[in-house]
């Protein structure tokens, strides 16, 4: 019964290929996101390898900044050892690039200042950097429950949906992490193949409309062109983690978190002003950070609330931010953030007790 329509698929998929229909568009497909791993180009070497639980992190020995080198564990920052110091607490930091300290000196970041800040109020720490270069919350919740929780943290701290969430996909993140942990791997793997190389999937899908709105953008491109067609609410393709979805991850990760016991605080990331006039969508994602705190009673650190408040505009903003880049922050925009969070970041500290 399955024979026949095998046989017109084939045929079809056999015309097609014979007749060089959509030769460009299928190869361009076929480099997909996991085979890109985000991050690799600054640095020495390529600075993130491919993860079994949450598709990329930090390759132990890359170099991220000149004379600095990735741990033995694949983080940022001091080698952490499993075993806790006594007096000393223990914070985890999970995020994307605007955490990791994108382009910066480790010291200069707000990780690498916060033990400094920390001991102005009184408190003791040391601060793991788990944050990696272009993840997503849905990224962040599998290396936490994967591989971090391990770590036995007395505050977890994480800001995320500040700029990846938003940005193109073949497949959403949600959906290539299921697929990780087995869930339905064998039909989204065949599906996504399909979609990445089969020229009679690719006819259909130009028929339909569909295939101009994904492939007509460069995912890579941070300039106003992309922001605003990307960026806009209305916007019909694939994102990464939608609006949904971000809530949805968003509320995964801190069940996770205070089911273990551990608080935790959220970091509302601040952006240039121009980023959100040219991406209204990127503001969605903050409102639904908030929005989901508020419900689940997680506290915010509100940072881009407050930066706005104090450089209302481009031309104010932009020393605390890397020259010609609206998301990530300059080494005055990690202290400005560094500094919001210390005072609620140690009493929730002080709250846990030695």
């Amino acid at each position: 019964m399955l024979l026949a329509p095998v046989l017109a698929f084939a045929s079809l998929e056999s015309g097609l290929r014979l007749a060089g229909y959509g030769h460009d568009l299928a190869a361009r497909r076929a480099v997909r996101a996991s085979q890109r791993v985000p991050g690799a180009e600054f640095g020495t070497g390529e600075l993130n390898i491919t993860n079994e639980f949450c598709l990329w992190s930090l390759r132990p020995g890359a170099q991220p900044a000149p004379g600095e080198f990735v741990n033995a564990e694949g983080l940022r920052g001091p080698l952490v050892p499993d075993t806790r110091r006594e007096g000393v607490a223990r914070v985890l930091v999970l995020g994307e690039s605007a955490l990791f300290g994108y382009r910066l000196p480790y010291a200069d970041t707000l990780v690498g200042r916060l033990p400094a800040l920390l001991a102005e109020h009184g408190v003791q720490a040391e601060v793991i950097n788990a944050a990696v270069n272009g993840q997503t919350v849905w990224q962040g919740h599998a290396r936490y429950v994967h591989e971090l929780r391990g770590k036995q943290p007395d505050v977890v701290v994480a800001a995320f949906g500040t700029v990846n969430e938003h940005r193109v996909a073949e497949c959403s993140d949600e959906a290539r992490l299921a697929e990780l942990r087995g869930a339905h791997g064998l039909l989204a793997s065949t599906a996504r193949a399909l979609r990445q190389h089969s020229r009679s999937v690719l006819l259909f899908e130009s028929l339909c409309g569909s295939e101009s709105e994904v492939l007509s953008i460069d995912p890579d491109s941070e300039k106003p062109g992309y922001l605003r067609r990307v960026g806009s609410l209305e916007f019909p393709g694939l994102r990464r983690v939608s609006l949904e979805s971000f809530r949805r991850g968003l509320t995964a990760l801190t069940q996770a978190v205070t089911d273990d016991g551990i608080p935790l605080l959220l970091i509302s990331m601040p952006r240039m002003p121009y980023a959100e006039e040219f991406a209204p969508v990127l503001e969605a994602y903050t409102e639904a950070l908030t929005d989901v705190a508020s419900a689940l009673h997680v506290p915010v650190v509100p940072a881009r609330e407050r930066l706005a408040e104090a450089a209302p505009d481009n031309e104010s903003a932009r020393a605390y931010f890397l020259p010609g880049d609206g998301f990530h922050p300059s080494a005055r925009g990690h202290r400005f953030v560094a500094e919001l969070l210390a005072e609620p970041l140690a009493e929730a500290l002080q709250q846990r007790g030695p």
